[in-house]
Formats: C-alpha cells, structure tokens, sequence
C-alpha cells in the first residue's frame, strides 16, 4: 500500500482541525463576522490613516439584515406565486438579476458604479425597444443589506418611464426556475451569468466578465437584444466550463466540516503542484 504523502498529511491534519472547532457551524460563522468587525472598530482608535473597504458600519449592516429577514418571511410566499404564475402563463418576460452596491465589481470596476443606475439605463432601454407583450422581472440580491429600497427605486422608474404593469420586482425566488423560462437575462458582471448560460438562457452583459466571450453571451446591443436575444453555444459553453473548473477551481466549501475538509485538500495540492492546472493546459497547446 503507497503511503500518504506530506500534502495529504498535512490536508488530512487540517481537515480534523476544522471539523473539531465547528467552523462549518453558523454560529462560529456569526461569531467570527462580529470579532472582525470589531477588530475594524480597534483599527480606526489605533491608527489614523486606516480605511475600511466597507461602505457601511457593522450596526447599520445588521439591522439591515435583521429588517430584511422580517421582510423576507413576509412576500417569500407571494413571491413564489409571482414566479409559478409567470411560469405557468407562459408570459415572457426578461430576467435582471441585482448585484450588491458594497462590491467592488459593481462600485469600482464598471460603468455604472450602482445597481440604481443600472436599473435605470435597463428600464429605459426596455421601455423603449423591448415588444410591448413582454415583462420585465427584476430580482434583489440574496445578500442585500434592505437598505436600498429597491422595490421604491423600480416603482419610481417603471412611472418616470411609462411602464405600468410591465415591470415584476421580487425579494426572493427560485434562481434557476427564474432562468429557465427567461427569454434573456440582463446582467453588469454576476456569476448569476454563469447559471444562466448552463440553463440555455441568452444573456448580455453591460460590464465584462469571465464569460463575456463571443459564442457564450449576446455580443449585440441592449437595444438589439430585447428584440431577437442570442442563446449560448451549449457545447462551447461545457467547454468553457471544464475550462475554468479545472484551470481555477478548488472542489469544497466554507459551510460545512466535509466541503471545509475537502476545500483543504485540494488547495493544499495546487499550492505544492510544481505547475498549475492552467499551466499544464497551456502546455498542451502546440506552439
């Protein structure tokens, strides 16, 4: 019997640490998020210059989060009838899928810097170019603090301009039902756009992401897209997939002791590999 190597050793070690000190406990997860943020506090008494990445303090963050789930267990319900109904009508709508103002690919890295602005280029566009028997679903980010008020936000847009009855805002709801049935998915950068080119579902991108690759996303314009969206290519699709999967992926998680053990091992293997994944695929290609 070939007998264990350092890497596997060394995972097997970590994995039993992470079990036994219940990190994939949500308790441990809540009570680490409220060390950190009070480390943040520390951070500004003990040096001057420091500046947090955050838009927001830790108090303000969590009573959002503590009105939003209050919010939640009240429209879940109606918000799942909202989806069935569209699904069940067969009506077409578009899907829009929010991201987060706090991250950075939203605020520092795109044209838009808010999801609010996006909301309004998109809605305009849509009340402009999109065929009057199609609806539009707009959908909040699991994650939203409930700060934002979005649902205020797309009601002032759907009068400003002119789109009474046409626009669907929901909380919550099942993603890749949403997708399934979408006759296109409008997106800044989400990985949202990775569930929706898996489901066959066209989708464009107002910023450019991973996947924003010719083939894969609508390489058109919004104006063009609500007319006559462009599917994926299934099959480049999978191999774009295997790609990113094999070239950048660890197999794990951070929720639970086992994806936690298993996260470990694979990482512990990439960082003593003499050569990464994507450089082993590069060495493939002939010159």
């Amino acid at each position: 019997m070939k007998s264990p190597s350092e890497v596997e050793i060394l995972s097997r070690e970590l994995g039993r640490i992470t079990y036994r000190i219940g990190l994939g406990r949500h308790y441990y997860r809540a009570m680490h998020d409220v060390v950190y943020q009070a480390s943040g506090v520390l951070n500004r008494l003990l040096f001057s210059k420091y500046r947090s990445h955050q838009n927001m303090s830790a108090a303000v963050e969590y009573a959002g989060y503590v009105q939003r789930s209050r919010l939640l267990k009240r429209v879940a319900p109606d918000n799942t009838r909202l989806i069935e109904n569209l699904v069940a009508q067969r009506t077409p709508y578009f899907f829009v899928p929010l991201q987060l103002n706090s991250d950075s690919q939203v605020r520092d890295h795109e044209r838009f810097h808010s999801m609010q602005r996006m909301l309004k280029h998109v809605m305009q566009s849509f009340a402009q170019h999109a065929p009057a028997e199609t609806k539009l679903v707009i959908k909040n980010h699991p994650l939203d603090t409930g700060w934002e008020h979005y649902d205020r936000v797309v009601l002032n847009l759907e009068h400003q301009f002119g789109l009474k009855d046409r626009v669907l805002y929901v909380e919550t709801g099942d993603l890749t039902t949403l997708l399934k049935h979408a006759q296109g998915t409008i997106t800044l950068n989400s990985t949202v756009g990775y569930v929706a080119l898996e489901q066959g579902c066209p989708t464009i991108c107002l910023g450019d992401p991973q996947y924003n690759l010719p083939g894969l996303t609508a390489q058109q314009d919004l104006a063009q897209f609500w007319g006559m969206p462009v599917a994926p290519e299934a099959e480049l699709f999978q191999s774009f997939k295997r790609v990113v999967v094999h070239g950048t992926q660890v197999y794990g998680g951070f929720y639970c002791p086992p994806s936690i053990a298993q996260a470990v091992q694979g990482s512990c293997e990439r960082l003593a590999a003499e050569l990464s994944p994507l450089q082993q695929l590069l060495s493939l290609v002939p010159p």
